[in-house]
């Protein structure tokens, strides 16, 4: 569990926010904070209820939000595309479909 929390604490914890201040121009930011907020509520909402022993205990609840961190390691890994020292333009026109 300390491992987990660890690991969490160096990847996906904090990185998300400094991921999304990264790749989005200033117009989606909004739309990004309201989505990391609501994962927040959405978490505190529902962990309090799975980590219950009379519902799936604290290893249950570890095993599932250990399954979605890796999920969203490959996701990162095989999907995310690198914007390091890209400028806003730059990074327009990379996440934009090209016309014919």
């Amino acid at each position: 569990m300390l491992l987990f929390t660890m690991i969490y604490q160096q990847t996906s914890g904090p990185v998300a926010w400094v991921y999304a201040a990264e790749t989005t121009i200033d117009a989606g930011m909004g739309i990004v904070l309201l989505t990391l907020w609501g994962t927040v509520l959405v978490l505190s909402i529902v962990c309090p209820i799975i980590m219950d022993p009379r519902s799936l205990g604290p290893s249950g609840t570890f095993f599932i939000l250990a399954g979605i961190s890796l999920f969203g390691a490959a996701y990162s890994k095989f999907v995310i595309r690198e914007t390091f020292g890209k400028s806003d333009k730059e990074k327009k026109l990379m996440f934009t479909p090209e016309r014919f």
